[in-house]
């Protein structure tokens, strides 16, 4: 009821929430109710139908969860996703929201970046790949070491050559498999990045590494955007056949299946002989321009807009 009168003194027009915490859309469904104004719901990634968000819920939670999120499904008035898999997934499971159900993808801020990074590394002649922040159990290094796994069998000689930079430790399964490859050596931590000295410290990378959990099938890695950004090559190592897509029309780089680590492998290796190859990628502005967030925001303004207005 406080929430209720201190919004309605703004007079709102329209409520938008977004998630996650899907917490925000039920407080978004309440409001949107008692003022009478259309609700846009921005659901991001996949709540119920995760590949791996629920697998340790109890089954009553997940109950509830669906429960909810079929009402909020049903109410709000647009239902906005940043994947198209994720709005595929949706509309299969609950088609009567497919005639309001839109895409609008995260993207970078080219009015944030800075020139310049106070992370530096070291300029010797090693190829340099960056991936940028920590890896974790959404983002493991384990696709990537399947990949060095293959290149220590065909040519161990190319580990030497290779320094991989990331912003945070290898988590400890990823620790000892690093270990037991005996590459453990060829990861460097270096500090933290902001955000907005990304694009510099990642154009100090040779290759730029994009690595998700194989299950994550419908999501689009938000570290995705900052590569393009940089317009540096990237190797992707992702089951989402959108990231692929995405890659290839921007020539961001290579994308491959995590269950391809031979086809990976073979371009890894031919990448460090023949550092030249990393020419031909490399996103450039004019192919990147409409995924600047203003493009996106205007995207969101348009609909909100339709809405006010009908």
């Amino acid at each position: 009821k406080d929430i209720l009168q201190k919004v309605a003194l703004f007079n709102p027009l329209l409520i938008w929430s977004t998630a996650d915490p899907w917490s925000s859309h039920y407080l978004a469904n309440r409001l949107s109710k008692e003022l009478n104004i259309p609700w846009v719901a921005d659901f991001r990634d996949p709540w119920t139908l995760c590949n791996y968000r629920n697998l340790y819920k109890p089954s009553f939670i997940r109950n509830i969860d669906e429960r909810y999120e079929s009402k909020f499904l049903k109410d709000a008035d647009i239902v906005t996703f940043t994947a198209e898999a994720t709005s595929s997934k949706y509309i299969n499971a609950y088609p009567e929201i497919q005639e309001k159900t839109l895409t609008i993808y995260n993207s970078f801020d080219t009015e944030l970046y800075k020139d310049e990074t106070s992370v530096k590394v070291d300029s010797s002649d090693e190829f340099k790949i960056f991936f940028y922040g920590a890896f974790r159990e959404l983002s493991p290094a384990r696709p990537f070491l399947a990949l060095l796994r293959v290149v220590i069998e065909q040519d161990a000689s190319i580990l030497k050559k290779i320094k991989v930079y990331m912003n945070g430790a290898l988590t400890e399964e990823d620790a000892q498999l690093a270990s037991d490859l005996g590459c453990e050596d060829y990861f460097q931590r270096v500090a933290y990045v902001p955000y907005e000295e990304s694009r510099a410290y990642l154009q100090q990378a040779d290759l730029l590494l994009l690595s998700t959990k194989a299950e994550r099938d419908d999501i689009i890695p938000a570290k995705l955007w900052e590569y393009m950004i940089s317009c540096k090559p990237t190797l992707g190592i992702s089951s989402n056949p959108e990231v692929h897509e995405l890659m290839e029309k921007t020539n961001m780089g290579w994308c491959f299946s995590p269950d391809e680590p031979d086809k990976s492998a073979r371009l890894l290796i031919d990448l460090v002989r023949k550092p030249k190859l990393l020419e031909s990628k490399g996103a450039d502005s004019s192919q990147i321009n409409g995924y600047d967030a203003s493009a996106q925001a205007q995207r969101l303004a348009s609909i909100i807009n339709t809405l006010i207005d009908e």
